[in-house]
């Protein structure tokens, strides 16, 4: 009897190890969560489009550059006044070298001529200077990420110049003054032996480019208010004798960018309407723009829709075609996935891990995307917390593992 008995005890006890051990399951299955860290996102509606640049041109012409070796004194993008020089014609080659070789010399004799004339009186604070250092160093480290070498030198003269004002600073031995008579003397001799030049000017004040497209008097800004698709997609470049061409100015501040959108994506812009447009160029990634004029036409489902910039440089002077991502819309907030969200009391929100506890808190939506939300960014639920994805049962001050 005795092991019959054991026997039963011990059957007893494995079913009631068996029972509890699949309500612990039970229990943690229950009690368990799943969460994901709540971040910042940037959602964007955004269209793809060919844009057509529009702009008021000058060409400038001079017969004197037949005669001669043409040199620009002003880079592409630039500002330029009217009457303003923008190149000179010399007579050789020698003579562009000499003209480039003085204005190296220039460059370096101002950048000495401030550290020469450093008032150490006023030098209190070396870490001032040293802050100068680091941010001159990641100011060329963007221009090289950036592409835009035309600033390089500049940017590296001014680098140089702070590297010496920390000699000084530091008492260190230099010689600036010697170097700076050296580079005084040289610039004298080449400017004797540089040749006269010819002198040639802007007749109008704008942006300055050394080149031409032939697109100069095609389409000028004052069609944009009844341009058509016909009309745009008709458009091509002049033939334009370059024998005496040097250039042009983009003659006014603002410029257009005319593209061809389907009539529903049309209905998404009103005129007067601020926005961002995207270009793939190295030295303007997003350019601010405004709605200029929306040319509608009943008989076709295209519209053209054009859009006004002030902004201008080297590298977008020189285009006149290029691929655009309109951006119509963008929403900035913390994502939140679908399965976060709940309805408490007939409000949205989500429940949050803090701690051990659960506490939930109230959402407003921005943006639905696809198996997501965008919720307000400067409401209560705040970035990095603990967003409840994954539980059951759920409720404020609930303890969970």
């Amino acid at each position: 009897m005795n092991g019959k008995y054991t026997r039963i005890l011990a059957t007893s006890a494995g079913i009631l190890l068996i029972v509890y051990l699949l309500y612990q399951t039970v229990l943690t299955s229950l009690s368990s969560i799943k969460t994901e860290t709540a971040i910042a996102y940037t959602a964007e509606e955004t269209i793809s489009a060919e844009g057509y640049i529009i702009r008021d041109e000058t060409i400038i012409t001079s017969d004197d550059a037949k005669g001669g070796v043409l040199n620009y004194e002003i880079a592409d993008g630039n500002r330029v006044a009217k009457g303003g020089k923008v190149a000179g014609v010399y007579k050789s080659e020698r003579d562009v070298e000499i003209k480039a070789q003085i204005a190296e010399l220039d460059n370096q004799i101002s950048n000495l001529s401030v550290v020469c004339n450093m008032d150490m009186s006023n030098v209190t604070d070396l870490s001032r200077i040293d802050n100068q250092i680091k941010t001159g160093l990641i100011d060329l480290l963007d221009i090289v990420d950036g592409g835009d070498y035309s600033s390089l030198s500049a940017a590296a003269d001014e680098y140089l110049t702070l590297l010496n004002k920390r000699l000084v600073a530091i008492g260190a031995e230099t010689n600036f003054s010697a170097r700076l008579a050296t580079l005084q003397s040289r610039k004298a001799e080449l400017e004797a032996q540089l040749g006269t030049a010819i002198d040639i000017t802007s007749e109008s004040a704008g942006y300055f480019v050394s080149s031409i497209d032939g697109y100069e008097n095609v389409l000028g800004t004052d069609s944009v208010k009844t341009l058509t698709k016909e009309q745009l997609e008709s458009i091509k470049p002049e033939e334009t004798k370059a024998e005496n061409v040097i250039g042009k100015t983009v003659d006014s501040v603002d410029w257009y960018i005319a593209t061809v959108l389907s009539f529903e994506d049309s209905l998404k812009f009103t005129e007067g309407q601020a926005l961002r447009i995207r270009v793939p160029l190295q030295t303007a990634t997003e350019l601010p723009v405004t709605v200029e004029k929306i040319n509608r036409d009943a008989a076709s489902s295209e519209t053209v829709i054009v859009f006004k910039c002030g902004y201008m440089n080297g590298e977008l002077s020189l285009i006149r075609t290029q691929p655009l991502t309109i951006i119509v819309s963008s929403s900035e907030g913390l994502y939140v996935p679908n399965d976060a969200r709940r309805i408490v009391d007939n409000q949205m929100g989500v429940f949050v891990k803090t701690g051990n506890a659960v506490k939930f808190k109230p959402i407003e939506v921005i943006y639905n995307g696809t198996g997501f939300v965008i919720c307000k960014k400067d409401g209560e639920l705040r970035l990095y917390d603990e967003v409840i994805v994954k539980g059951n049962d759920l409720y404020d001050g609930k303890i969970v593992n």
